[in-house]
């Protein structure tokens, strides 16, 4: 939304909030402008601008904007460009801080040329901290004063709290008043409280002589806080319409060609949409085929989530399932791959057309296995086909169905008029030789009501193009370390860490961990790199070093890259990591070099609000324990729901000082 309404005299960007700088960065790099990052965090160097990136080419550097960071107050005028037409951006910017970027960005007078936010934390507002313009408006609404004005802020608070749960107190004080309410009315009435919120900062704008649109910029299963607020000296509704609150932005008509994937059950329940962030980032790279992802809308989603991936033609949907297939990250997280390319409105239509078109061909006859979902119309499908059609070892291709309707899909399986019709069809049509093939067509087996609604979508793919039984056999040898595949999927997913690197080290606290780190080493360093193996001995002043494999060549050389695979994930993990470098440090033989990037898992909490204060907690520990720069926090396909994965390069280390307290953090 930022870039399509960026207008063209805009000459810097300035993110405000913005922890690791990722939206400026993304915005930055499509715009070719430079960016300014504001936040009150202490690690402001947590990406590095992409200019001073070593690996990148001279042409590279002339052409990539710049980047500064700012430690500082959204307030702070010093903190902020002295020249320059400006863009604000910020992405869910918490409670009054929008307030204050609204109020900035009104400052900014003729130099502002758009502002691009998302507020949340709506629940956290009080009345005394609104701005004058807004409690105007709230006053001509006839709310007041405080009291009045916290009757919104409940009542937002009550839309978004979850179950009772024995033993911890009530999650919001007006719990009780649930018990009154119908659920989808509570998260309506918190939607309409957000939005005259937002509405009187709207106002607030439109006084400081700003054109302004509100938008629904994604769906509400994704986030509640899914509203994004656009203001510019230009009309910025001609560049995108204003979307009303109540409209449902759902995608409610799946894809007409793509592939379903379906996750494993018992996967965290965040991994949806980690999967589908990860397939986003990496669609230019890795899946030029796909066009868009989306969650699963169906009644099966609760206990089996899926992705929707429409391909971008059909006919490059093979295509789609074989870049799928060919990476092992998609492989540990989905169950099941369930390409579709055609459509039927009842499994008479379905089984016809697939034999029919499969009568056609060429050679030998095919045979099929079937795939669907739910996994229980799978004997529906199968009873509508004859024996001879199918093959559940030796099939030479595979039938994939997925009903939009999966509850009614299944109960309709059960019409016995459906199968014993099915079996008094034509052989013509491949279902059974108890007819001849001039049968009057009047004889058409007559269907359930319940099936008219329904929508089968399937395809039929060769078995060398999805063989979905290898792929359960690979999935199952491939859940292994889950260590190496933790470090596996940070060096596929950001390179540029590890492009300089010539030799690795593995820190384990056990002694069966040395052959992946050859096999890491194959993927993603020179021929011939070295690699060692760490192990801290008690007292945590020594390491003993095991070179797991000799370096030839351009492979040799102090280890720049140090794997953590431990069982410590807190802060003790923080404090091993460091007496392994100290020790390293001291010791003149250390194959580790000075300074280079770590890959260390850690454990966070599960509430929202504890990971985002741990977050803060754990960047600024990993700067003062090991000097720390460049760190990401991350939350990989591999990481459970109370895990992340830190990547970082350490620094020199103190050892005259006495390690920093953790209970200061």
């Amino acid at each position: 939304h930022c870039l399509r309404c960026l207008p063209p005299s805009c000459e810097i960007l300035v993110e405000l909030g913005a922890g690791q700088g990722i939206l400026g960065q993304a915005v930055s790099l499509a715009s070719k402008l430079p960016l300014v990052v504001i936040d009150r965090r202490g690690n402001t160097d947590a990406f590095t601008a992409v200019g001073q990136e070593h690996s990148m080419t001279l042409e590279d550097h002339k052409a990539a904007p710049s980047v500064c960071r700012v430690q500082g107050d959204i307030a702070d005028k010093e903190a902020w460009p002295e020249v320059g037409q400006v863009a604000v951006l910020a992405k869910h910017l918490c409670g009054h801080s929008t307030d204050l970027g609204i109020a900035s960005a009104i400052n900014l007078g003729e130099r502002l040329s758009l502002l691009c936010l998302a507020p949340c934390c709506h629940a956290t507002m009080s009345w005394n901290l609104l701005a004058p313009e807004s409690q105007a408006w709230f006053e001509e609404l006839g709310i007041n004063d405080a009291k009045e004005f916290a009757l919104l802020t409940d009542v937002i608070r009550l839309s978004r709290v979850g179950k009772t749960e024995a033993g911890r107190p009530t999650p919001c004080s007006k719990w009780r008043l649930r018990e009154h309410i119908d659920p989808s009315e509570i998260e309506t009435m918190g939607r309409l409280a957000c939005r005259a919120i937002d509405e009187s900062r709207l106002v607030r704008l439109r006084r400081g002589g700003l054109d302004v649109a509100l938008i629904e910029y994604c769906t509400t299963d994704l986030t509640p806080d899914n509203v994004l607020i656009l203001a510019s000296p230009t009309n910025v509704q001609e560049a995108m319409p204003l979307i009303p609150v109540g409209l449902d932005t759902t995608c409610s008509k799946p894809a007409n060609y793509g592939v379903l994937l379906e996750l494993d059950p018992t996967a965290p329940l965040t991994m949806q949409y980690r999967l589908m962030s990860y397939l986003n980032e990496q669609q230019q790279n890795r899946f030029p085929s796909l066009q868009t992802v989306v969650p699963i809308a169906d009644l099966l989603a609760t206990r089996v989530p899926g992705l929707i991936c429409s391909a971008a033609e059909q006919g490059l949907v093979e295509t789609l399932v074989a870049e799928l297939a060919h990476c092992p990250l998609i492989k540990r997280a989905v169950t099941r791959l369930l390409p579709f390319v055609d459509l039927a409105t009842d499994t008479l239509t379905l089984t016809r057309d697939v034999v029919t078109n499969a009568s056609g061909q060429d050679g030998p006859k095919p045979t099929f296995r079937v795939f669907s979902r739910p996994r229980q119309l799978e004997q529906k499908l199968c009873a509508a086909f004859a024996q001879e059609w199918l093959s559940p070892t030796e099939y030479t291709h595979a039938l994939c169905v997925w009903s939009t309707n999966p509850d009614n899909a299944v109960e309709t399986g059960t019409d016995v008029p459906v199968i014993k019709k099915l079996e008094e069809s034509a052989a013509a049509d491949g279902f059974n030789e108890s007819m001849g093939p001039d049968k009057p067509s009047h004889d058409t087996p007559v269907i359930a009501s319940n099936d008219l609604s329904l929508e089968f979508r399937y395809a039929v793919l060769p078995r060398q193009t999805l063989d979905m039984s290898d792929w359960a056999a690979t999935r199952q040898a491939d859940m292994g370390d889950r260590g190496f595949w933790r470090c596996y999927e940070v060096a596929a997913r950001w390179p540029r860490r590890f492009e300089a690197a010539k030799a690795v080290a593995l820190w384990t606290d056990t002694s069966s961990s040395a052959s992946w780190v050859n096999t890491w080493a194959d993927h993603f360093l020179p021929v011939g790199a070295a690699t060692f193996e760490l192990q801290l001995q008690d007292g945590l002043e020594e390491v003993r070093v095991h070179p797991a494999r000799e370096g030839c060549g351009t492979g040799t050389g102090h280890a720049s890259i140090l794997l953590c695979d431990v069982c410590a994930s807190g802060h003790d993990a923080i404090d091993m990591l460091r007496a392994v470098l100290v020790a390293c440090r001291r010791n003149s033989g250390s194959p580790l070099a000075g300074t280079g990037t770590a890959v260390l898992r850690l454990r966070c909490g599960r509430k929202p609000r504890t990971i985002k204060q741990w977050l803060r907690d754990i960047a600024k520990l990993l700067e003062v324990k090991l000097s720390a720069s460049r760190v990401e926090l991350l939350h990989l396909l591999n990481d459970r729901d109370v895990e992340r994965t830190a990547v970082f390069e350490w620094g020199s280390i103190d050892t005259k000082h006495a390690p920093v307290d953790n209970n200061e953090f």
